[in-house]
């Protein structure tokens, strides 16, 4: 199958940024305004860095509306317990749980309910039946509301995903 030739204007946007990458190594300020230049001209969009990329939770958790906040905070009160060693980060926009040493959870924000994700979910028991997905190695758990979060289903879940992570059946997000 042939490829399609690129329209005019973003053949022109690519060799610029075939000459700005020769520029980037005379005049880095150079460089940067004739890349902006020929974005503007293909009509691209500029990709910012995520300003909250590593903050503490509390960034991600505090910027959720008030419903929502206060069962992601219950959810955040449940993984602590699990563990003392519980090292927290923002990372896609999400509150994210380094456990022991294994990056185990993340707290995600729906319209209605927080999404408690779990990345060694696949290898876990859950007789409870609160983990749901379909993904090849993680799962997740809808909570509604803070009593939820506080439930013992929930926590069983979080001590066998730390127990497995320990034991070294399964890290998440592989």
């Amino acid at each position: 199958m042939r490829r399609a030739k690129p329209a005019p204007e973003i053949r022109a946007a690519q060799s610029q940024s075939t000459r700005r990458d020769v520029r980037s190594k005379l005049d880095p300020r150079k460089a940067d305004l004739s890349f902006q230049k020929a974005r503007a001209k293909t009509g691209q969009k500029e990709h910012r860095t995520r300003t909250d990329l590593g903050a503490p939770v509390e960034v991600a958790i505090n910027r959720m509306p008030e419903p929502i906040r206060s069962i992601a905070w219950a959810v955040d009160g449940a993984i602590r317990k699990i563990s003392k060693k519980t090292d927290t980060k923002v990372s896609w926009g999400h509150a994210s749980y380094v456990v022991d040493g294994h990056d185990l959870f993340a707290i995600g924000e729906c319209k209605d309910r927080v999404n408690l994700y779990v990345g060694n979910g696949t290898s876990l028991p859950d007789p409870d039946g609160v983990l749901e997905g379909t993904g090849k190695a993680m799962r997740h758990i809808k909570v509604r509301s803070v009593e939820q979060a506080k439930s013992a289903a929930v926590t069983r879940v979080l001590k066998a995903a730390v127990k497995a992570a320990k034991a070294g059946s399964g890290n998440a997000w592989k």
